[in-house]
């Protein structure tokens, strides 16, 4: 899952990269600074919580689970290794 501040651009980009995303300061190359979350297969609707701010996920499974998700910051959802909480290969 990837998030962007498309409201103030970074040098040489269309956006910028939220500062509390997950690797929003690393100097490493191969890492993307725009990953705010990974392990999700097939994120198919999002909603906020307008008390809390938190991020709901309905995620698409593969054979026998959907999932809801509450996303945060950093987190591995597990996929492809499980399919909701059962493990899956």
């Amino acid at each position: 899952m990837h998030r962007l501040d498309v409201d103030h651009a970074e040098p040489g980009m269309t956006y910028g990269i939220p500062p509390d995303n997950a690797h929003a300061g690393s100097q490493d190359s191969h890492l993307r600074r725009e990953i705010f979350a990974v392990g999700l297969r097939e994120p198919s609707r999002f909603s906020f919580d307008r008390l809390t701010g938190d991020c709901w996920v309905g995620d698409v499974g593969q054979e026998k689970y959907e999932d809801v998700t509450v996303v945060g910051r950093g987190e591995n959802h597990g996929w492809n290794v499980y399919e909701g909480f059962e493990p899956f290969s």
